[in-house]
């Protein structure tokens, strides 16, 4: 990432990952386990909600279908997608049917309750506003010290994610406390 963005209620978020497994002679397919593709995302965020994880996946049963094949349930069209002749076309078609397909999504709660709800991979369109560079206005930061402190994080923090460079463990462990305070300051108006 190399600039801050702002998430705002009602904003959606989708992560995209490219995989190179030519190295492979079988299907590869998406999930948990490490033979199959994944994509991880690690969000921080404030404040905290009633989400552990969440993971979702397209209805292989829509992309077999997509391709020609049969399959009356997800294991059938797991199974189908071995009798697909894979080029080109095939592959675009996989694709093109994976993001419109239905999205099974999976979210446990911090009780580790499982709720399965369904969804869509929607158009990403250019949102109207930029990324935040001032936020200490919108939290109510009525100290100016404060104010460049949290202008001067964000553009810490744009300069950290545009490196390659790998932090220590507790240097990261200090940076979240020192965000984790700076919000809690900025919300209780000192």
């Amino acid at each position: 990432m190399k600039e801050v963005i702002t998430i705002e209620m009602g904003d959606e978020i989708l992560v995209e990952c490219d995989f190179q497994t030519l190295d492979r002679t079988e299907i590869t397919f998406g999930g948990p386990s490490t033979l199959n593709e994944m994509c991880l995302a690690f969000l921080f965020y404030y404040p905290r909600n009633n989400i552990s994880s969440c993971m979702g996946y397209p209805d292989i049963q829509q992309i077999a279908h997509a391709l020609g094949q049969e399959a009356s349930d997800a294991m059938e069209g797991m199974i189908a997608m071995n009798y697909v002749e894979w080029n080109n076309e095939t592959i675009k078609t996989a694709e093109k049917a994976a993001k419109e397909a239905d999205q099974i999504v999976m979210i446990k709660t911090i009780a580790e309750l499982q709720k399965n709800e369904s969804g869509i991979i929607r158009d990403i369109m250019i949102s109207e506003s930029g990324p935040c560079h001032d936020i200490s206005g919108r939290l109510g930061v009525r100290h100016p010290q404060l104010a460049a402190n949290l202008r001067g994080a964000a553009a810490v923090i744009s300069l950290a994610f545009s490196t390659a460079e790998i932090f220590p463990l507790p240097l990261l462990l200090l940076t979240q406390l020192a965000f984790t305070w700076l919000l809690t300051s900025s919300q209780c108006r000192i």
